[in-house]
């Protein structure tokens, strides 16, 4: 019997290490935000979803505004400090089924599957609000605020493929910044 507890031991250890591995396959380690990778195949499940269902997607595409500058003041350690806590406020404003990712340096990426544009708006506007009403500060001292510029596209709306609607909503953040910053577009 002390051969099989060890046996089931073991088994339970390479379990939780395949999870631990996987979860560090599909998420940002700064962040703890889903990366780019999981979010493309997230994005064909939702897809596939919404095509059967005939419901629609929103992709909000969102950049902290003037980020460089910030890492250039403050240093990249007060950035990933302000990278987390942003991570936190998107997670704190969406809903369970929708999901964040880390899609590059400040760049994030939400999807929200069956969602019409007016939700969408209202999680966005939710998002821009959280991140503009963060108070940060690292080692006593206070690094202002950060705000963000976001651009949303909908799916089947706006475009017929996942690819094509992120390059729209791509296009929207390019024009939130554009028209001043700090806005949704």
């Amino acid at each position: 019997s002390h051969a099989i507890a060890e046996q089931i031991g073991l088994t339970l250890a390479n379990i939780q290490l395949r999870d631990n591995l996987r979860e560090q396959a599909i998420r940002d380690p700064l962040t703890g935000l889903f990366n780019r990778r999981y979010m493309t195949e997230a994005l064909d499940q939702c897809y596939s979803r919404a095509e059967r269902t005939a419901s629609s997607i929103a992709i909000m595409m969102i950049d902290l505004d003037h980020f460089k500058l910030f890492n250039d003041n403050f240093g990249h350690d007060a950035g990933d400090h302000v990278l987390k806590a942003v991570s936190q406020v998107l997670i704190d404003s969406i809903r369970q089924e929708d999901i964040a990712c880390r899609y590059g340096g400040e760049e994030f990426c939400i999807v929200c599957p069956s969602t019409d544009d007016q939700q969408a708006l209202l999680i966005a506007e939710r998002i821009g609000k959280g991140i503009r009403s963060l108070e940060l500060n690292m080692n006593q001292l206070s690094l202002g605020t950060v705000t963000t510029s976001i651009g949303v596209a909908m799916y089947p709306d706006h475009a017929k493929t996942m690819d094509e609607v992120i390059s729209i909503a791509d296009e929207a953040l390019y024009l939130a910044k554009k028209n001043g910053r700090d806005r949704v577009e």
